[in-house]
């Protein structure tokens, strides 16, 4: 039972050969999803009629598109109430985007919701997927026992500069979170795409979600990210990319006090992520206070037979 996601939409660019998105795509397709899954595909080597046979499919190619600009188009071209982003070895759980979705709908006061989420091995993953195998039951004991992706970060508070204190301390990916596409569109807007470092941009767009969206964590499984082939965080940022931001923000829908405040968090949250990331003691306690707030969080909010549950209950289908 996967709940009903005919509201959500999936924006998933894909950069890189088809076969990932190929593999998102049948693990949709066992969870009998009803939404929409928009793939804009940087290579020429895709076509649309590959994926005929996924009726839940809006293929766009465009190869001219760099990965940032890809992220906009898809967002700007969603046509249900609410949408989040994946990356094409990302696999959702239908189970959990409908309960986010079904949160959303009933309040009105929130704006973005999500649940937990884990780690997979995307490209065994992936094969096994293409093959039509069933999981075997060392692969499923491995995610059984992966790490959390996420944090608790708590970013309920009817307050913006709470929520943005909040994210600063404790940086979360928020793409990846179910948002209505009103708002979605707003965050990822054509200046979004214009940053020269799409790390930076990934910062940015998260801290001003953080500002602009009040998100629910609820108590189930939503994502499980792969492991493998993600990009390194560049060593330092630019002033360039100062300049971006601040373009960026000067075209959101926030006061003027609101955008110092996110400029200042993107700023820490860059510094401690990236050029930092080996040098000074800031960076070196803020390391072993995320360690020991993770092992906490694991302990207390981890539903780890989720993670069984999910696996096994689609590797059947």
């Amino acid at each position: 039972m996967t709940g009903d996601t005919s509201k959500l939409s999936f924006v998933m660019p894909s950069m890189l050969q088809g076969s990932r998105a190929f593999a998102v795509c049948e693990w949709l397709k066992k969870q009998c999803f009803s939404g929409r899954l928009i793939i804009v595909s940087g290579s020429n080597e895709v076509e649309s009629a590959s994926f005929n046979e996924y009726s839940f499919v809006d293929f766009y190619s465009k190869p001219s598109l760099n990965i940032l600009e890809a992220i906009g188009f898809g967002f700007q071209s969603v046509n249900t109430e609410f949408c989040c982003y994946i990356g094409d070895d990302d696999f959702p759980t239908l189970y959990g985007m409908a309960r986010c979705v079904s949160f959303l709908e009933k309040n009105t006061d929130y704006d973005s919701a999500r649940g937990a989420s884990g780690y997979v091995r995307a490209k065994p993953f992936s094969n096994m997927l293409l093959r039509h195998e069933n999981l075997s039951l060392s692969f499923v004991a491995r995610v059984a026992v992966c790490g959390r992706y996420d944090n608790f970060t708590n970013l309920s508070s009817n307050n913006s500069f709470s929520r943005i204190s909040a994210i600063q301390q404790e940086y979360i990916v928020t793409q990846f979170f179910v948002i209505r596409k009103t708002l979605a569109v707003q965050i990822y807007n054509d200046l979004w795409t214009e940053f020269s470092n799409p790390y930076y941009a990934e910062v940015a767009s998260c801290v001003a979600h953080a500002a602009l969206a009040r998100t629910k964590f609820l108590p189930c499984h939503f994502l499980m990210r792969g492991i493998g082939e993600h990009r390194q965080a560049p060593k330092k940022s630019d002033f360039r990319g100062k300049i971006e931001l601040q373009r960026y923000l000067d075209d959101l829908p926030s006061p003027a006090n609101l955008r110092a405040k996110i400029t200042s968090a993107v700023t820490d949250i860059d510094m401690l992520k990236t050029h930092d990331r080996f040098n000074g003691w800031k960076y070196l306690i803020y390391s072993w206070r995320m360690i020991f707030r993770r092992l906490y969080f694991v302990v207390r909010y981890q539903p780890r037979w989720l993670f069984l549950f999910v696996l096994i209950v689609h590797s059947k289908q």
